[in-house]
């Protein structure tokens, strides 16, 4: 009797694990086309301007130059528009995001699109424990983006060996619950300016940690339809937003930039607490 293959990803190239026989092009992960990998020295590390917002911000400088040898971290830079990865793909290092802006989304079978992070720098993206594993979503870069990657495996057994490193994973697991919870709460109870208002405050929290803006000026990349995909609503109906909490003065946009005129109301449509978003982001 033939074995049971359950289809986990409807549509996409299965993985070695459910067919015996498989094209190993179509596995072949989005970064192979990119420029090549360089290797990041051990001054770069100790140098860098992300790390207090990275997994390694609590790792004191003297372990910091046997943590790099033991990492083999690389560098590369991925032009805005293309894929970091793609649904499908079998990944084997994780990814830290040193400059520049990146969605991670799913893609329906009718080919609609649920963005559910904006990856700024800082931000890990796919750590998993292991060796390698396929991803159930995708990666594109909405700015011009250097990105450094960590091989699983080395990662893994650094977290392993270092409390400081499996504490600082902990917290930002739990941050990205809490924050997937209030996504999840916004696109199912609340209405489409709750969920802008909530979209634009969480953003301007973000950038202003990463000392990004001043004040309440919000630059940001995305189109009207990467926050429509982000809020789960169509382009048009979040242009009638905008254009509405620009007219009740909660917004202005001047020379290419979101001002946030009335922060508090904003806070009071989206039910965004700022004490709750602060404490996560320490």
């Amino acid at each position: 009797m033939g074995a049971l293959v359950l289809d986990c990803f409807p549509g996409r190239p299965a993985p070695p694990e459910y067919l015996d026989v498989v094209d190993s092009k179509l596995l072949q992960p989005c970064i192979s086309s990119f420029h090549e990998w360089k290797p990041v020295g051990n001054r770069d590390c100790e140098q860098c301007p992300v790390r207090d917002l990275t997994i390694f911000s609590s790792v004191e400088f003297s372990e910091l130059q046997d943590l790099h040898h033991r990492l083999h971290v690389k560098k590369t830079v991925l032009p805005s528009k293309k894929m970091l990865y793609c649904d499908g793909d079998r990944i084997d290092r994780a990814f830290i995001v040193f400059d520049g802006w990146l969605i991670l989304f799913r893609t329906l079978v009718k080919g609609k699109r649920q963005i559910f992070q904006i990856a700024m720098p800082g931000d890990l993206l796919l750590f998993n424990s292991g060796d390698s594993y396929v991803v159930d979503h995708g990666a594109e870069a909405v700015t011009g983006c250097t990105l450094c990657a960590i091989p699983l495996d080395d990662l893994s057994s650094s977290m392993n060996e270092s409390t400081k490193l499996s504490k600082r994973m902990t917290a930002i697991n739990f941050y990205s619950l809490v924050l997937c919870r209030e996504h999840l709460v916004g696109i199912g109870r609340k209405d489409a300016e709750g969920r802008i208002a909530f979209l634009l405050l969480e953003l301007l929290y973000r950038l202003r940690r990463r000392n990004k803006i001043s004040a309440e000026e919000l630059t940001i990349p995305l189109t009207q339809e990467q926050i429509a995909d982000t809020v789960g609503l169509s382009p048009i109906h979040v242009n009638r937003v905008l254009r509405s909490m620009q007219k009740k003065k909660l917004l202005d946009y001047k020379r290419k930039s979101w001002v946030i005129c009335d922060e508090a109301s904003l806070a009071e449509i989206g039910e965004f607490d700022p004490r709750l978003f602060t404490a996560l982001t320490q």
